[in-house]
């Protein structure tokens, strides 16, 4: 049985609390979904995903030197869950809570009740100081000072694979319906040109 660490749009090793609950209880299998579904929504683009791309590579790079390669499917979340589940048994999954559209909540939901049905633990972290679900939202001011004001957690100093080390595939847009925008200056989604700056 392995844990699944479940990257969405928080692709970074420091500051990740499921990444480090994951490392101090046993195989790690960090894994990454490129849904086309959601880049073919109209708020996305070829220019984001250029930008997740090339941080999909530095967390890959990261995450081979910690000893756990990262894997990355292109399809539906649960689809690809369920066939994790079912070839290598998972003890838990673990994600951020992620703060985004219509789509990726439905989607969040859609995993959980995976989950459910097969009483898979699912912990999802706050990173944003959004809580989604309490229906308390005139407490939300407390708890992000809490949030903010908190510590950061560093990096795990090593991770367990739950699967042999192999180098990620990253998909090009063209695999995931997306046209080039001619965009002439992108940003990168590199960690390194992000801290530099």
């Amino acid at each position: 049985m392995i844990q699944v660490v479940w990257f969405k749009r928080d692709l970074r090793t420091v500051d990740h609390a499921p990444l480090a609950a994951a490392a101090l209880a046993g195989p790690v299998l960090p894994l990454y979904v490129a849904e086309p579904g959601y880049w073919q929504l109209s708020d996305v683009s070829s220019r984001q995903w250029a930008a997740q791309r090339t941080a999909l590579a530095d967390l890959a790079r990261r995450l081979a030197e910690l000893g756990a390669p990262l894997v990355v499917r292109v399809g539906d979340v649960v689809q690809i869950l369920e066939r994790i589940h079912s070839s290598l048994g998972m003890a838990r999954l673990l994600a951020h809570e992620e703060t985004g559209n219509l789509w990726t909540y439905q989607r969040d939901k859609a995993v959980r009740a995976f989950c459910r049905e097969r009483a898979i633990p699912f912990l999802e972290f706050s990173q944003t100081g959004v809580i989604r679900g309490t229906g308390a939202r005139e407490q939300w001011a407390a708890h992000f000072t809490r949030f903010a004001s908190g510590a950061c957690i560093p990096e795990p100093a090593r991770l367990a694979p739950a699967v042999p080390a192999r180098a990620a595939v990253l998909p090009q847009a063209g695999a995931l319906g997306l046209h080039d925008d001619r965009c002439i200056d992108p940003q990168s989604g590199a960690r390194g040109g992000g801290l530099s700056l």
